[in-house]
């Protein structure tokens, strides 16, 4: 069984990459799987060839360090490809990129 893993720092909040995920796995047909709680978010999907796993959880962030609030509403995401073609992969890449760019910057 191959996999490939992948992890993304992203600055979003933790509730906000959780609705896109779902989105984004919906608007392409994926069927999956949603395990939520306050910690960490995991969704188990399937693309036409493989499958994939999803990871969310809030980046943790010391509370007495005034220099790092902005890092408050990041969400670390790790993708895991399991069995998956490179032109699969690449294809769901470019839609979980889109499914989190900020208009205007």
């Amino acid at each position: 069984m191959t996999h490939k893993l992948i992890e993304w720092n992203l600055g979003f909040g933790y509730a906000d990459v959780i609705e896109r995920l779902a989105k984004m796995l919906n608007k392409i047909g994926s069927t999956y799987t949603q395990e939520i709680t306050d910690s960490k978010a995991v969704f188990h999907a399937r693309l036409p060839y493989g499958r994939l796993e999803l990871s969310a959880r809030p980046a943790s962030v010391p509370k007495s360090s005034a220099l790092l609030q902005a890092v408050r509403h990041r969400t670390l995401l790790g993708i895991t490809f399991i069995e998956v073609s490179p032109e699969d992969e690449k294809d769901f890449m470019q839609r979980l990129t889109i499914a989190f760019l900020r208009v205007g910057g």
